[in-house]
Order: structure tokens, then C-alpha cells, then sequence
């Protein structure tokens, strides 16, 4: 009951856009009768679900946000669903045939376009800047009979990485190849107990891609190692890291690679013209776990979701040096578990998946009036709102409120019962929790220009 009216609680938090987009979205998704429930997979906030595979555990939206791609690593079928999540385009026609045209197009939101089987998946994916190509990570096949896939798909031996065409318009995919990233010599094998693999395996985790599409870099979680990989001829070149080397991130300018270790608490910054590491830069403790790495579209930055402590770790990519962490630990429970980070494609907002508490953080990277979802618009004669913020704004104070109310005294601990709805933030205030699903592994916004027309995925 107590986890019930803590994750009520965090439904007021909405500085973000995409949330306010959502609660002014819902009279619309729930269609005109205002039914929700399990047949129509609506939530009471106005979330839409889609239904994936087996334990979805990684995933991206493809450049032009149009769709998700989900990737299912857990024990059985492995494989890759593309989900839609923005409507197709209806420009052509009369008036009447794009009004239908649009009314088809929603309800194909949610909709799996296709389902790609996979030998195995441990999370790992990055998308071409171009939009042409997606990157996979590729692990074993499983010993079971439900895990077997057919001869024809490749890379069933595992330490790959699936490479993947993309048509832009209809989401769909088709493959193009692996690229080999066995684990380079002098590789223990894994560490199990009792031993039943003595074979060493470098199972690529994390993939970051650079801005020009030409390199990509793999974090090989086994090998203690890293792969830098040249897209265009498909060559790699290893580099030695920390101990169970997890995220990966490529700063804006192409020429420094950062990898994450979870056993060390560090993050290993790689020279990716020479492959040397060129620090070895302390996010946290020893098994602190550092997990997803982010990058900064606007900013010399880079975030570390440094799992095991209930925080993240933000790094000049210029000095090298953590210049501060944000936290999302809670006063009770048994801990947040950020696993996964991204940031909005203006720069705007930092989001955080929560594993632990099944929620996304939301931070405030700029305190810019246009990074404001309830900022004013200019117009010739003077100051007008956007009814829709208004409506959106309305809707979420009250349920702030509520949920004020039925927190009680933990709302009280946190200080939420003098200013429940965060509509501005500070640089780098933690403007709220999305309520979300269970054990939540990535968190994504589509790149729209109007905050308000942004989604939450």
C-alpha cells in the first residue's frame, strides 16, 4: 500500500514535456467514450501499452522517432520487435480522406511492424546517425529448444554484432551481416560457478555510434575489454578497460570513447584514433556498478547512471573530470537502481530508467524559457497561451493534489506539499518520477520540436 501511494504521489511532476503532452493526450487516446482497461491497453494516466517479448531489456527509437525498436534477452525466444509510436503522415487527399487517413494512423500506435528472430540479445543497440542502420548486440544461442532459431539467421555462436538495413518510412528491417568481435587473446573465460563454460566469450553489452556514422563502440562485458569497430570496412581494434566493461557513449566530436565498469566504479576514456586509454576517470565505490552512458547533444558532457549508489555521475568530456552527480535516491526502500539514461534532443531534459523503483527521474539540463513546456507564446498583439499547455497544466495540478494528499507524510519528507507541480526547474533540479511499468530499462523521448507533442517511451 505504501509503494501504491508513492508511485501516486509521483504522477505531479510533470516540468517535462512529454508528460504534459500525455495528460493533454488523454481525452484523445481513450477515444470518445473515455473507456480504459486491458482490452484497449489504455492506462487511467492515458498511457498506451504495447505488448513485447520476453523480458524486454533494451532499446532505441530510430532516428526520425517513429519507431521503437524493443529487444526481448530474457530465457526462451530471444528476438526484436519494432513498435510503432508516432502516427504516419497523411499530407495528400481531401479533407475527408486525410481526417480518416489520421484516424487509421492512431490506432496503428502501438502496433508491432515487425519481429525479427535473434540466437540472443543481452540489450545492447545504437542506431546510424543517418538513419539508414541499426546495430545489435549479439550473444549466444540458448541450449533449450526455445531458444533455437533457424540456419539461415546468423551470428548463432554469439559475439556479434547484427547488423541491421532500415527502411525510414515503413519501420521495417532487414539484415545485413555481423560483425565479428570475439574476445581478443589472453581473455579469461567467465567466471561461473560450477564452472560449466571454460571457453572465454567478450558478450558485447552497450553500443554508442558517432555523430558522423563512421565508428562504433562496443563494451565487451566479459572480456574487460572494448571494441572500436570502423563501420564503413567492418575492421575492429580492442582496447583494454576496467572490469566488466558495461556502457558506451562517443563524445559529439567523434574522438573520445567512454566505457563504463561496473566492477571498478570508473569509466575508461579511450583515444579512438590511437585505441588507448587515456584516464581512467572514478564515477563511484568499488561494485558501485556504472552502468548506461549519455551524451550531451548540446553541452561538453556525458552522464553515468552509477547504479549501485542512486546516482549519476555527470563528466566533463574536455577536463575528464565528474564535476557533479545528481542523486535519485529516495528516503525509504531499498534503492532506485538507474540503469539507463538519455537526453532529450534539445538538450532540454535529462531522463533516468529506475529500475528499482519502477519510475523515469526527470532532470532540468537548462533553465531556458523555451525548455519550459508552459512558456508563453509571442504573438503580433501581445502574450497568448496555448490552450492545450493550459488545459494539460489545469489537469495535472489537481492530480498533484490528489496525490499530495494521499502521500501523506513522505510527500512532507520531500518537500512536495508547497510546490507539488514542478512546471520550471533550476539547472539541474530533479523536476519528478514518471510512474512507469515494472522494472523500467531504458527511457526515451521522440524528437519533436514542440515540447508538447513529445513522447515518453
Amino acid at each position: 500500500m505504501h509503494r501504491l501511494r508513492t508511485m501516486r504521489a509521483r504522477w505531479l511532476l510533470l516540468g517535462i514535456a512529454a508528460v504534459l503532452a500525455s495528460a493533454a493526450g488523454v481525452m484523445a487516446a481513450t477515444g470518445p467514450s473515455g473507456r480504459i482497461g486491458p482490452d484497449n491497453r489504455i492506462q487511467p494516466s492515458g498511457r498506451k501499452l504495447a505488448r513485447l517479448g520476453n523480458l524486454p531489456t533494451g532499446g532505441a527509437l530510430t532516428v526520425n522517432g517513429r519507431f521503437a525498436w524493443t529487444l526481448s534477452a530474457g530465457r526462451g525466444q530471444n528476438d526484436i520487435r519494432i513498435v510503432r509510436v508516432l502516427p504516419k503522415r497523411c499530407r495528400s487527399g481531401s479533407h475527408r480522406h486525410r481526417r480518416h487517413c489520421r484516424k487509421r494512423a492512431r490506432k496503428r500506435i502501438g502496433k508491432v511492424v515487425q519481429r525479427i528472430e535473434m540466437p540472443g540479445v543481452s540489450g545492447g543497440i545504437a542506431m546510424a546517425p543517418d538513419g539508414r542502420a541499426a546495430y545489435v548486440s549479439g550473444t549466444p544461442e540458448g541450449d533449450t529448444s526455445s531458444n533455437e532459431v533457424g540456419a539461415r539467421v546468423p551470428g548463432q555462436e554469439g559475439d556479434v554484432i547484427h547488423v541491421f538495413k532500415l527502411k525510414r518510412r515503413s519501420g521495417e528491417a532487414k539484415r545485413d551481416g555481423v560483425i565479428d568481435v570475439s574476445p581478443p587473446p589472453g581473455t579469461p573465460p567467465p567466471q561461473n560457478f560450477p564452472p560449466t563454460q571454460t571457453d572465454a566469450q567478450s558478450w558485447p553489452q552497450d553500443l554508442a555510434v558517432s555523430a558522423d556514422g563512421k565508428t562504433m563502440l562496443a563494451a565487451l562485458n566479459l572480456a574487460n575489454s572494448a571494441a572500436i569497430v570502423d563501420t564503413g570496412s567492418r575492421e575492429v581494434t580492442y582496447v583494454n578497460t576496467g572490469r566488466y566493461p558495461y556502457g558506451a557513449g562517443i563524445t559529439r566530436d567523434g574522438k573520445l570513447g567512454l566505457i563504463s565498469n561496473q566492477t571498478d566504479g570508473t569509466v575508461s576514456a579511450i583515444d579512438l584514433s590511437s585505441g588507448e586509454v587515456v584516464k581512467e576517470i572514478a564515477v563511484g565505490p568499488h561494485l558501485s556498478h556504472p552502468e548506461g552512458i549519455a551524451i550531451d547533444p548540446k553541452r561538453p558532457l556525458a552522464y553515468v547512471a552509477v547504479t549501485h549508489q542512486d546516482l549519476i555521475a555527470v563528466i566533463n568530456t574536455n577536463s575528464l573530470e565528474v564535476v557533479r552527480t545528481l542523486s535519485v535516491e529516495r528516503p525509504r526502500g531499498i534503492g532506485t537502481a538507474p540503469v539507463q539514461l538519455s537526453v532529450t534532443r534539445d538538450g532540454c531534459r535529462l531522463l533516468s530508467a529506475d529500475s528499482g523503483e519502477d519510475a523515469v527521474a526527470v532532470f532540468a539540463l537548462s533553465a531556458k524559457r523555451s525548455c519550459d513546456p508552459g512558456a508563453r507564446r509571442h504573438g503580433g498583439s501581445g502574450h497568448r497561451s496555448d490552450p492545450r499547455r493550459q488545459a494539460a497544466k489545469r489537469l495535472l495540478q489537481q492530480e498533484s493534489r490528489r496525490a499530495v494528499a494521499v502521500a501523506g507524510e513522505e510527500a512532507e519528507e520531500e518537500g512536495l506539499t508547497d510546490a507539488p507541480l514542478q512546471k520550471e526547474g533550476k539547472r539541474w533540479q530533479l523536476l519528478g518520477r514518471i510512474p512507469v511499468a515494472s522494472y523500467p530499462t531504458v527511457a526515451l523521448s521522440t524528437p519533436r520540436r514542440d515540447p508538447t507533442k513529445r513522447k515518453l517511451v
